[in-house]
């Protein structure tokens, strides 16, 4: 009975302790909408006169060196294209929060992520967003939008969407679904094309490097190179770094206490794992005398592993059950752990609460299994290796 109690505290404690693992995990690995392979932002910082005095360029001034500066980093052999663009949490020239729906009088709404865009499909390429197959291009210019499938799937049928109005413009593609945050979910997302000229940031590039060349190099060659190209207007520096290195800045501290809490896991795990096996160890033992009984009366060694094995598997499993029942109360009070909102009409198998509580619950089930069985294997074969007249002397 207290094995029996052992087990089954040990099952809801790896549960507990498995989800938010599992979660962290599983949200990392969604697809983020968007490749950022192999880009770099490019920086030339304007300068105290442009900012803060009287003396700044002008407006066209400033667009004029602006195209110059994207013309000389788009002519250098190892870039593949660039962009002006500006610094955020995806790879975009402007973000904000909304709602859409299909006209003014559709009661029908959704929450989205908006991004803006100038009317230059380069953008796609750049930031790695797939240009749909349908794209309108005769319509890509300001007053148009491209939405995500959830929102596609939620107004229209995805392969009709193209050609329907909602609020934000006529629709002329349909993108994925984009994510703000390694380890959020990705959620609707509306790209509102804008006019190019209202859409530069003079001082900030997005640069595809072109496929097989290495960051050091690309970042080394471009600053030696260009450096001393851009001194234009109220430009003096350069600066170029890998994009990846933005994202995961954006992310430290959720990536720090991912670092934290996994350790802090595997420690609570491996003990347990050590406690269990060292229960199980013992049980086992204390029946050398029954082992040698058996093997003195003609049982193979495989058979006497097989049969404690199978026994400590059905303790196990009925542990494992009665947890789920302890563990289905805790969570339909508490709820599962999450991280990131969700986004309706967005159904991940980690906000799938059935979903979620079963692969949780397959995996804590596995955890216990393996220490059981390894817990109770290598102390029955030592003990079946045993001179049976040895092990009688015991019974």
């Amino acid at each position: 009975i207290w094995i029996f109690m052992e087990l089954l505290a040990v099952f809801v404690i790896a549960w507990m302790i498995i989800d938010p693992l599992y979660v962290l995990n599983y949200q990392k690995s969604i697809y983020d909408g968007f490749k950022y392979d192999d880009l770099y932002t490019a920086e030339v910082p304007l300068s105290y006169e442009y900012r803060y005095t009287d003396k700044h360029e002008k407006k066209e001034d400033t667009y004029k060196y602006t195209k110059i500066i994207l013309d000389i980093i788009k002519s250098h052999p190892f870039v593949e294209n660039a962009v002006i663009g500006r610094d955020l949490p995806i790879a975009a020239s402007g973000s904000a929060s909304g709602s859409i729906s299909r006209d003014d009088k559709d009661s029908l709404s959704i929450d989205v992520n908006i991004l803006y865009i100038p009317a230059d499909k380069n953008y796609f390429s750049v930031q790695g967003i797939k240009i749909p197959e349908k794209l309108d291009e005769a319509n890509f210019h300001e007053g148009s939008v491209l939405i995500s499938k959830s929102i596609a799937d939620k107004f229209f049928k995805e392969d009709e969407a193209v050609g329907k109005s909602t609020t934000h413009g006529r629709v002329i593609g349909v993108v994925d679904d984009i994510k703000t945050m390694k380890y959020k979910q990705p959620i609707p997302t509306v790209i509102s094309i804008r006019n190019a000229n209202t859409s530069t940031f003079p001082n900030f590039f997005l640069v595809k490097a072109k496929p097989g060349i290495s960051k050091k190099v690309f970042i080394k060659t471009l600053t030696e190179e260009l450096g001393d190209k851009f001194s234009m207007g109220n430009r003096s520096k350069y600066q170029i770094s890998q994009y990846s290195e933005r994202i995961e800045e954006s992310n430290s501290l959720i990536t720090q206490e991912k670092k934290i809490y996994t350790l802090l896991a595997c420690f609570v795990l491996f003990n347990m794992f050590l406690g269990i096996f060292a229960t199980f160890w013992l049980q086992s033992k204390k029946r050398r005398g029954e082992i040698g009984l058996r093997m003195a009366m003609g049982s193979s060694k495989k058979k006497v592993n097989r049969m404690f094995v199978m026994e400590s598997v059905k303790m196990a499993t009925l542990a494992a059950l009665v947890g789920l029942i302890v563990v289905g109360n805790i969570v339909y009070f508490k709820g599962m752990f999450t991280y990131g909102e969700f986004q309706n009409p967005v159904y991940w198998a980690v906000t799938n609460d059935t979903a979620h509580f079963i692969i949780v619950s397959l995996i804590a089930y596995a955890v216990i299994l393996l220490t059981v069985t390894l817990g109770t294997l290598i102390p029955a074969s030592k003990a079946a290796n045993t001179n049976p007249v040895d092990a009688l002397r015991d019974e």
